[in-house]
Order: structure tokens, then C-alpha cells, then sequence
């Protein structure tokens, strides 16, 4: 029971939610991601285009597995100036397999510099 109590503690700490929740295994910086044909899901990630940074996928992941249906910024219900809200990322299951999602949280205009974090899906199809 204390583990189930523990899985949402981490993504409320890491900024990190997938939906629907079939997440079974998280950790710092990556989460496992099971899903079915033809469903869809979202990862969710802390974001402040205000800092310039924003979030990128930083390789392709298998397409015939997965696809990106889309990606928005959502702003926070607040009206202080340079508040942080979320991206969401809205993919497709297409066909059966494994892959991986990185995302990376870069100011795209900087080039040779390391991304200020680094996020690592993997996503299996069932």
C-alpha cells in the first residue's frame, strides 16, 4: 500500500504526470509508459518560457510506434509575472513495440550547450 502512496508523491515532486495513469515504474528522470493501439497519452512538464527554455524532442523515437498528435503550453491560473506553467505532450500508440521519448529542456538559440534537463520515456505498446 505505501508504494502505491508513493508513485503519485514522486510525480507531484518531479513535475512529471503521465495520463492516463498506467505509469508502473518512475524514477528521478524517466518513467515507463504502457499503453495500448490506438490510445492516446500525455507527459506533462514543469516549463517557464518567460526563462527563454523550452522543452524538444532530442531524438526521434521509433514512428511507427508512436507518433506526436500535438504539443501546448498551458499558462498558470495566476497573474504573477513569470510563473511557470506546464507543456503537454499528446502522442498516439500506433503499432505494437518499445521505444523511447527524450525530451529536452533547451533555449533553442543556444547551440553546444547542454540541455538544463533531460526527461527519458520509455513507452512500451501492448
Amino acid at each position: 500500500m505505501k508504494t502505491l502512496l508513493i508513485i503519485p508523491v514522486i510525480l507531484l515532486l518531479t513535475g512529471c504526470t503521465c495520463t492516463p495513469v498506467y505509469t508502473p515504474e518512475i524514477t528521478e528522470d524517466s518513467a515507463i509508459i504502457t499503453t495500448k493501439v490506438g490510445e492516446e497519452f500525455t507527459i506533462t512538464l514543469d516549463s517557464n518560457p518567460t526563462t527563454g527554455y523550452q522543452w524538444k524532442i532530442s531524438d526521434d523515437f521509433t514512428e511507427g510506434i508512436v507518433k506526436l498528435v500535438k504539443s501546448e503550453y498551458v499558462a498558470p491560473d495566476t497573474e504573477m509575472v513569470g510563473a511557470g506553467g506546464k507543456e503537454v505532450w499528446t502522442f498516439k500508440a500506433l503499432g505494437l513495440g518499445e521505444t523511447v521519448i527524450d525530451l529536452e529542456y533547451v533555449r533553442p538559440w543556444e547551440t553546444g550547450i547542454e540541455p538544463e534537463v533531460v526527461k527519458s520515456f520509455g513507452v512500451t505498446v501492448e
